[in-house]
């Protein structure tokens, strides 16, 4: 009953952690992978691809910061204050924390996206105001914010918006939001850039 209920707390957890966006990785210790959540292992795949683990090991550049940061530890045990290891693959970025002090060390992943900018939709046939927009759509803003924020009024944002979904052939804002970031990252789109 107890290790039932413990794992379900740890279900919780987890899930509330990937929620946020994050992926947690266990490790034993000889720094072998035991747990890995869903989130960690597609954050890992961004940064070093399709083997990303190799067995219950974790990519070569991860296991070495681990031990380097084993041997910052200090030598009465407690934890010394360690900084973040900072991966970049492409526009993909990843910040990596260990957390030690129990038996097993525990690895916290947070994605870190760049920020959209207009001059990114501008390519695809959006006007400057338009591509303002679609940033602000892609950061979860209302139209009636996006009006505040631009200092229009709600209808011309509305027209805005009838405009961008007509030009990027989606029906809803959020299908813009996801087809931008897709834009954005570079990602193969039916779209071309125009010319």
């Amino acid at each position: 009953m107890a290790v039932t209920e413990l794992e379900t707390k740890l279900a919780a957890v987890t899930g509330g952690i990937e929620g946020l966006g994050c992926g947690l990785i266990f490790l034993n210790a000889r720094d072998g992978v035991e747990l890995i959540t869903a989130q960690a292992r597609r954050q890992l795949t961004e940064i070093f691809g399709a083997a990303t683990l190799r067995g219950k090991h974790l990519p070569e550049r991860l296991e070495q910061w681990v031990r380097e940061q084993e041997r910052l530890s200090s030598p009465a045990g407690a934890p010394a204050p360690r900084k973040p290891l900072l991966l970049q693959c492409g526009e993909r970025r990843l910040r990596v924390r260990l957390v030690t002090g129990f038996e097993q060390k525990l690895l916290i992943l947070e994605g870190e996206e760049e920020p959209l900018k207009p001059a990114d939709f501008e390519a695809f046939g959006l006007t400057k105001r338009e591509a303002e927009v679609l940033v602000w759509v892609c950061q979860g803003k209302g139209n009636r914010e996006i009006a505040t924020i631009l200092g229009l009024s709600v209808r011309t944002i509305e027209k805005h918006m009838e405009r961008i979904l007509e030009k990027l052939g989606v029906e809803t804002r959020t299908a813009a939001a996801i087809l931008a970031r897709q834009l954005a990252a570079g990602v193969n789109s039916p779209l071309k850039a125009s010319g």
